[in-house]
């Protein structure tokens, strides 16, 4: 990440935005950056978001106009966040659409669904793509809020539903 962020303050790159950089950290503890992107990404950000307690559109819009600087720091929540992405059958290939979703009718607390590859047909939601919806949760531990995110994953399913198992689980 430093040599990035050197090379773009060399060429003095007026660079306003979101430098999303995704990471992977091994077996040994060892961070690995697998991308960078000029926008958030969909799971990450699914999963960091429902901590911000600041308005988003406040310093989106201090960061357009290049004043970020005179923000105050950002409060978060200090809850912790598990997010999990299930997906259509035969995803990352060749997603299948169409499978009706069921389940959608519950709300259980600190819990936020997020609609990705979701249509809706005259009012019943069917699959449309390959990562279909994500459940996130809030807890006051890692475990808590895992047992909420997969608790309310487990109230939704369609035919060939799949998600990983491991999301939030100990390293």
């Amino acid at each position: 990440i430093e040599p990035v962020l050197r090379q773009m303050a060399a060429r003095q790159l007026d660079f306003k935005g979101i430098l999303f950089i995704g990471l992977m950290v091994d077996s040994s503890n060892k961070p690995h950056v697998l991308e960078f992107n000029t926008r958030f990404g969909d799971p990450e950000t699914q999963c960091v978001l429902p901590r911000l307690k600041s308005s988003l559109l406040s310093l989106l819009l201090l960061t357009a106009q290049g004043k970020l600087h005179e923000s105050k720091n950002p409060e978060w929540d200090p809850k912790t966040s598990v997010y999990v992405v299930s997906c259509a059958e035969g995803y990352p290939g060749n997603p299948i659409k169409g499978d009706e979703i069921h389940g959608l009718d519950f709300s259980p607390s600190q819990t936020t669904l997020f609609f990705s590859g979701v249509a809706d047909r005259k009012g019943i939601f069917v699959t449309q793509g390959g990562r279909v919806l994500g459940v996130g949760a809030l807890g006051d531990s890692r475990k808590e809020a895992r047992e909420k995110a997969y608790g309310a994953l487990s109230a939704i399913h369609w035919r060939g539903m799949h998600f990983r198992k491991d999301i939030g689980s100990s390293l």
